[in-house]
């Protein structure tokens, strides 16, 4: 049984329901994995990251803009290291 005290406050709260974002890719947000060391679990992370700036900024030299203008050092070459995950598969 629903609890409202009128109509209106029962709409907003519907109106909530079915229109607030939802992540349907919250169970997949962290690769926590017991299979797996920090180290690869943090590469994992740092590669979804650059593929997420990549697409919401439409490229990483515009990624790369926006971090520098928050303050951030990263650069182009570190979303690169990133999406081959070099720090757990070095080149020999």
């Amino acid at each position: 049984m629903l609890i409202v005290t009128n109509a209106f406050e029962y709409a907003k709260n519907e109106f909530k329901k079915y229109h607030s974002p939802v992540d349907k890719n919250l169970e997949e947000s962290f690769n926590f994995n017991r299979k797996l060391t920090t180290k690869q679990m943090i590469e994992g992370y740092k590669f979804e990251l650059q593929k997420w700036a990549v697409e919401e900024f439409d490229g990483r030299k515009e990624a790369v803009k926006h971090f520098n203008s928050l303050g951030d050092t990263i650069n182009e070459k570190t979303l690169n290291n990133w999406k081959n995950k070099d720090s757990v598969n070095p080149k020999t």
